[in-house]
């Protein structure tokens, strides 16, 4: 993988999701709103799969719209 790639371990589907902060609201550290566009993005990309931090998973766990999947391929 090149050094300016990030492999998307998490990904939002911005069609389904509605912007509700609920995954903002349960770790900062991971998603954000960009204030510009008001799309909630991935601030930061775990390492790997095992990497996945308890509070990431409650925040996908409890996206009112499944907006949110972990990418296994």
């Amino acid at each position: 993988m090149s050094q300016g790639l990030v492999k998307k371990i998490i990904v939002i589907d911005q069609n389904l999701c509605l912007n509700c902060q609920t995954c903002t609201l349960l770790d900062p550290e991971t998603f954000h709103q960009d204030p510009k566009t008001q799309k909630v993005e991935i601030k930061k990309q775990p390492e790997s799969f095992e990497k996945i931090k308890e509070d990431t998973k409650i925040a996908i766990e409890s996206c009112p719209q499944k907006a949110i999947k972990i990418n296994n391929s």
